[in-house]
């Protein structure tokens, strides 16, 4: 009972601290709050039975989409090159990014992160100073769950309809099919950037 209590103590102050970043935002601050969701299983719009339970499925990953299934230190910085030059179009003044993430540390909380995000994302994109918050492990569900769990059933539709598609239609499809969600697609050289990123 008593990890249960600290367990529960601590995500209230995690949701409190996170709340008081978002509500308590300056005009040149933006706040992005990210997560991988699971990659997307690419599917047929009619199975057979033996291919539904066993096939092997390509898989895609959603919000930004790319079909590179990477989510190590260097495809986050890929992941988050799109992000920011979208932010600093819209807040052209902007300062401090403040960064809002579970707390795996295969993909957020390690060295090459911190070293990619003060080299490639501040010098190459340009991006402000960054402030990144880790909720505890576990306690990480929040809005970018839902968006995902959004995207899929759209995309679960859209094969259903019977459209067999490549990267860049599905990203068209989901686009005007969620026009409240920003969806980017990942550029096809993706891992190659990625691969020059992790020569350090």
């Amino acid at each position: 009972m008593k990890s249960f209590k600290k367990h529960v103590f601590n995500i209230q102050q995690q949701y409190k601290a996170f709340r008081m970043c978002i509500n308590n935002l300056e005009e040149n601050e933006a706040v992005v709050h990210i997560d991988f969701s699971k990659n997307y299983n690419c599917k047929l719009s009619v199975e057979v039975q033996s291919h539904h339970f066993s096939g092997s499925r390509n898989q895609v990953r959603l919000h930004a989409v790319s079909e590179n299934l990477r989510h190590d230190a260097a495809a986050i910085c890929i992941h988050l090159k799109p992000i920011f030059q979208e932010l600093l179009v819209q807040v052209p003044q902007l300062e401090t990014v403040l960064i809002l993430s579970d707390g795996p540390s295969t993909q957020y909380k390690n060295k090459k992160l911190f070293y990619l995000l003060g080299t490639f994302v501040t010098k190459e994109i340009g991006a402000p100073r960054c402030v990144w918050h880790f909720s505890e492990t576990s306690h990480g569900k929040g809005a970018p769950d839902g968006v995902g769990g959004d995207l899929k059933h759209t995309a679960d539709n859209i094969i259903a309809q019977g459209h067999i598609i490549g990267q860049d239609e599905f990203v068209s499809l989901l686009k005007s099919s969620c026009p409240g969600i920003k969806v980017i697609g990942i550029d096809k050289d993706a891992d190659a950037q990625m691969k020059k990123l992790m020569t350090f």
